[in-house]
């Protein structure tokens, strides 16, 4: 992993309006991240499925009633002449729906018979795409395919920066349930193999960084989603019409700590540092009891540090915690009122 420098986060201020704008989306948990992506630009062979033409059909069937495949016999079916009759079979053996046998003879080839029985068929063409992997922060995991669909910023990382285009390679040879689940593209079957002078053949990595807003949906899907959406960290402005990052399962691992959400160290830590950062004292900081529930910080605080918060920020106060990749965040709720005592355990 590159070193990277240390990354700016938004203010509880800030997190305040995204919440706003996010409540279309029924968020129960706020993340903030800062992705590092490897955007791998490959020459791919592509799976398109093609409507089989009405003229394309009828030679086929032709083919198909003259098992002999003879022109003489194909035109005799189709009656076009047999000038017209053998460009039709070139253009249908250069878009590879029939097979030549011998000289003058065809029959319809597996794909041929393909589109003539289902109407379609598979076109496997060379198309350049970009594939985007997300570089794990500092946990020694290899680059994972993310279907992020964004534009990032690009930075210069340092000597280390390296993808194995092996991983690209292992992606396309995962099956449909894997790729359905990190959303991969289906239709990307192989790398295109060409001549070694095509220029196309290069593979690119360019090194992009993103700042996304993640949200799980509250719902009764169970785990629940991810959504990112993009943010522009110069002004820290939230594009939140669409996500650009939808992630229905698996994502638990891209994104431990978002799934972890806050706990009671973590959430602590967070508050006292806000208290520091905002000069409060620190003996009632450290008095206070603090309760995380979700995207809620529940802090029981003296009556004091209550009225001097809200009357210095007001009543909504937001909170991150996490490292320099991704922090998690919370609204802090004050209350007088003494934390609930736990459940008394009956002895056995």
């Amino acid at each position: 992993m590159t070193p990277v420098p240390a990354f700016a986060f938004p203010p509880g201020r800030t997190l305040a309006g995204w919440w706003r704008q996010l409540v279309p989306f029924h968020p129960q948990q706020l993340a903030v991240a800062h992705l590092l992506i490897h955007r791998v630009e490959a020459l791919a062979a592509v799976e398109r499925t093609v409507q089989t033409d009405r003229f394309a059909g009828l030679v086929l069937r032709a083919l198909a009633l003259a098992p002999e495949g003879t022109l003489t016999a194909v035109d005799r079916q189709l009656g076009l002449g047999p000038a017209a009759t053998h460009r039709a079979l070139l253009r249908l053996g250069s878009e590879g729906l029939t097979d030549s046998t011998a000289p003058d003879c065809w029959r319809p080839s597996p794909l041929g018979t393909q589109a003539l029985e289902k109407g379609s068929f598979t076109r496997l063409e060379r198309q350049r795409r970009a594939f985007l992997f997300y570089e794990h922060s500092q946990d020694g995991k290899p680059p994972h395919y993310l279907p992020l669909h964004a534009d990032g910023d690009a930075w210069r990382p340092d000597e280390n920066w390296r993808f194995d285009v092996g991983l690209l390679t292992e992606c396309i040879n995962q099956n449909a349930e894997w790729k359905k689940t990190f959303g991969f593209p289906l239709e990307v079957s192989a790398l295109a193999r060409i001549p070694a002078e095509d220029w196309q053949r290069v593979i690119v990595d360019t090194a992009e960084h993103h700042v996304l807003a993640l949200v799980t949906p509250a719902g009764a899907q169970a785990p629940p989603r991810l959504l990112g959406f993009a943010v522009r960290a110069e002004n820290w402005t939230l594009h939140a019409d669409r996500p650009v990052l939808t992630l229905e399962e698996g994502w638990q691992e891209l994104f431990p700590a978002v799934a972890a959400g806050l706990d009671n160290e973590s959430g602590r830590s967070a508050w006292l540092a806000w208290c520091r950062q905002h000069a409060l004292p620190p003996a009632d900081a450290e008095a206070c009891v603090i309760q995380p529930h979700g995207s809620r910080l529940t802090v029981h605080a003296p009556q004091r540090l209550i009225e001097r918060i809200r009357a210095d920020r007001g009543e909504a106060t937001w909170v991150l915690a996490g490292d320099n990749f991704v922090q998690i965040a919370a609204r802090i709720e004050l209350t007088s009122a003494p934390p609930p005592k736990p459940a008394a355990v009956a002895p056995r």
